[in-house]
């Protein structure tokens, strides 16, 4: 076992030794058990404030009755705990932080003033914590306790083996429903996921996600009510400016049993699936109507699964994921202690500095550093996205808050832990005769830190995103005159041959034209017989009139012959829904489908000028890497040879889908209606598809070239935020 030093005499030991306080009578204490040691948590009720004592410290708390000093209590506590029981620093700490949480009262009862500015004090503490919290802040709306209580029947009903049974079955049924639909799932998920939305499915989706996010915060609320704790609390968060609902269900920490802890962590994944699984049947049922209520049920089912995986069970941010990490591991306050035992590892080994804190349990030292070690750079990295996103993809009129909550996140994530290593380093005692080699070592690895990000080069990557086409195609027309689809030969997706029928029209008012025209001449060459033989005056008005209707029979049959639409080119013929042509009428003008040859499959994307200088420079070197829509986790490598950028500026794109408005990275200009001009000049980017797969146009595509520079990963990253910073301004 590891020495630790704890001191056992504080200096400051004067100012609390005759105090006798006393646990307040309102106090709530419940036992639990981590890792095979006994812990206490002690709560107020009426301020929902809680603080978790060890064996130790709670026998000395349990001596405090208000009559015995806290200096007689800490002479008895070490009588029979002996080595255990807590020095005279670490008495002071619990009682201050029992003070802070409002768990004490003292030996002399304080009037009523004092305790309305205590309390007004907590009020305002409180507050300045939401204020202080800029990106997440809450506003508390509904007290839900009554309306629990009065569905209490139902939630036992719920939270029990025949409930959890019947939630089995139905998700289960539920999977099995989808999977056979499995691939009009993912194509539908393409285009939500990808920001293919129409204004009318954002409006529905940011409802489907309210819906689900109030029925997952219930099932929270619920779940901490059917094992006996309080939910008072219940109202909004704004999640960068977005606004989502939520409740607080810290009652359940004080629950002794692990498992009805980590049962109300997940409680809100239990009632949001199984919602989720009700509107999977619904979409099911609805999946060919392309209604608003198949599109809203798709919405909750994407929102409750992406919901679930990305945030929820995500034990790497404070979601439920933690909490039941927490709990399961049986280490209370995970985040906070993990940082804390991580930082005192640096602290010995490195600076040379002795504990000055109990440390874990050997079993959960492990753990703790794994965690630190990853949740820090993720929600660095969650942070430094937060701050990209509020700065360049709100509108410009709330660019402001955008601006103002972007210097928020770096100073939260970036400037406080930059101050308080700083602070620790000159200011903290326990550096006393190991400062100078502390901040030396400090200045060592932020040194090396610089070195490594700022001088040390890369490779440079330069992305784009763009669409596929094919370099030869061609669009499908209907004949002028129009007509109604009798036959249909081809489907979507089949390969044909240049002069391949694929549809047969009729146009009965043309057909019968083209009769009455054949008549009109045959009885003309008749007249035209006879007059040659008794009038030869009419010989010339009859040749006349002939030949004006054999150009008009020309031009009709011509039409008749065309309503026989035929595939101009070979290739692979895209005509979705020409199956379900038959009996409608083609308008003219209107392309039924189009051709395009596989083997000319192009990838164009838009590069900006700093870009195109970079792939300019030394073409034959490059490395390009395509990813498809369709085919996202399998890249596509693509010889230097079949990659060029063009060297004329363009001030439109080839495709609307590659600008900010249906969910690409260029600026467009918002004076056009087409969606192709953009707002500054842009250089296309062509990379040449292998012809030996199969693969879709029109579909996005992510282009990465890997050019012969070099460059820091400072020096990369300052283009990128200029870059970012630069399209916002011109937006």
């Amino acid at each position: 076992m590891t020495l630790q030093l704890r001191p056992t005499f504080s200096e400051s030991w004067y100012r609390v030794q005759s105090l006798k306080p006393r646990l307040r009578p309102s106090a709530q204490v419940s036992r639990q058990h981590y890792r095979g040691e006994l812990w206490y948590v002690v709560r107020d009720p009426a301020a929902n404030q809680y603080h978790r004592l060890s064996d130790a410290a709670y026998q000395f708390v349990g001596l405090l009755d208000g009559t015995r000093t806290v200096g007689e209590a800490w002479e008895l506590v070490g009588g029979q705990l002996a080595d255990d029981a807590p020095t005279q620093p670490e008495v002071i700490q619990i009682l201050s932080q029992l003070y802070a949480a409002n768990l004490i009262e003292t030996n002399i009862p304080p009037d009523a003033t004092v305790l309305l500015r205590r309390h007004k004090k907590q009020q305002l503490q409180k507050g300045k914590q939401r204020l202080m919290n800029l990106l997440f802040p809450r506003i508390p709306l509904w007290d839900p306790d009554n309306f629990l209580k009065t569905w209490r029947v139902l939630n036992h009903a719920v939270f029990s083996l025949p409930g959890a049974i019947i939630w089995l079955i139905v998700v289960g049924l539920a999977i099995a429903a989808v999977v056979p639909h499995w691939q009009q799932l993912m194509d539908q998920s393409k285009k939500t996921l990808f920001f293919q939305l129409s204004i009318e499915n954002a409006l529905l989706m940011y409802l489907a996600f309210a819906v689900i996010k109030f029925i997952h915060e219930l099932g929270h609320a619920f779940s901490c009510r059917r094992f006996g704790g309080e939910v008072h609390e219940m109202g909004i968060m704004f999640l960068v400016l977005f606004p989502a609902p939520y409740v607080d269900a810290s009652s359940a920490w004080s629950f002794p049993n692990k498992w009805q802890r980590i049962l109300v962590g997940g409680g809100g994944m239990v009632f949001e699936l199984f919602v989720a699984a009700i509107c999977a049947f619904v979409w099911v049922w609805t999946k060919d109507s392309g209604s608003w209520l198949n599109t809203f049920m798709y919405n909750i089912m994407l929102v409750a699964s992406v919901s679930t995986v990305v945030f929820n069970i995500n034990p790497l941010l404070r979601y439920d994921g933690y909490y039941m990490l927490s709990d399961l591991l049986e280490i209370p306050n995970l985040q906070f202690r993990s940082r804390e035992y991580s930082l005192s590892l640096i602290k010995r080994f490195i600076f040379r500095v002795k504990w000055s804190q109990p440390l874990p349990t050997p079993s959960a030292r492990p753990w703790m550093v794994a965690f630190f070690a990853t949740s820090g750079p993720y929600r660095l990295f969650v942070g430094f996205m937060i701050m990209i996103l509020v700065l360049y993809q709100l509108p410009r009129e709330v660019q402001i808050i955008g601006i103002f909550m972007g210097v928020a996140s770096l100073v939260m994530f970036i400037g406080v832990p930059i101050f308080q290593s700083v602070k620790y380093l000159f200011t903290e005692p326990e550096l006393h005769r190991k400062r100078l080699r502390a901040i030396a070592i400090s200045l060592l690895f932020v040194a090396g830190l610089v070195g490594l990000t700022g001088i040390w080069g890369l490779p440079v990557r330069v992305r784009a995103q763009g669409v596929v086409d094919a370099g030869t195609k061609s669009l499908i027309y209907p004949a002028l005159a129009g007509g109604v689809v009798s036959e249909v030969r081809a489907g979507d997706g089949q390969m044909v041959a240049a002069g391949d029928v694929i549809v047969i029209a009729r146009n009965e008012e043309l057909e019968a034209r083209v009769v009455g025209l054949r008549a009109q001449l045959e009885g003309a060459r008749v007249q035209l017989r006879s007059a040659i033989a008794d009038d030869p005056a009419e010989v010339g008005r009859l040749r006349e009139q002939i030949a004006a209707i054999e150009k008009r029979l020309e031009t009709d049959e011509k039409s008749l012959a065309d309503l026989t639409i035929r595939t101009p080119i070979a290739g692979r013929l895209i005509a979705p829904g020409l199956k379900n042509t038959i009996g409608t009428w083609l308008q003219p003008g209107r392309p039924i489908g189009e051709v395009f040859d596989e083997s000319t499959l192009m990838v164009y994307a838009a590069v900006n000028q700093n870009d195109h200088g970079r792939l300019t420079r030394d073409p034959t070197s490059h490395e390009t890497e395509v990813r498809l829509l369709s085919d996202l986790f399998n890249p596509i490598t693509i010889a230097s040879s079949d990659t060029f950028v063009a060297s004329r500026a363009l001030s439109e794109v080839r495709n609307p889908a590659m600008t900010v408005t249906a969910g690409g990275e260029i600026a467009p200009d918002p004076s056009d209606p087409s969606g192709r001009k953009v707002a500054d000049t842009v250089f296309e980017l062509q990379a040449k598809l292998p012809s030996t797969a199969t693969y879709l146009p029109g579909q996005r595509a992510w282009v990465r070239v890997t050019v012969a520079d070099r460059q820091s990963l400072l020096m990369q990253g300052y283009i990128k935020v200029r870059q970012l910073i630069l399209q916002t301004q011109s937006n």
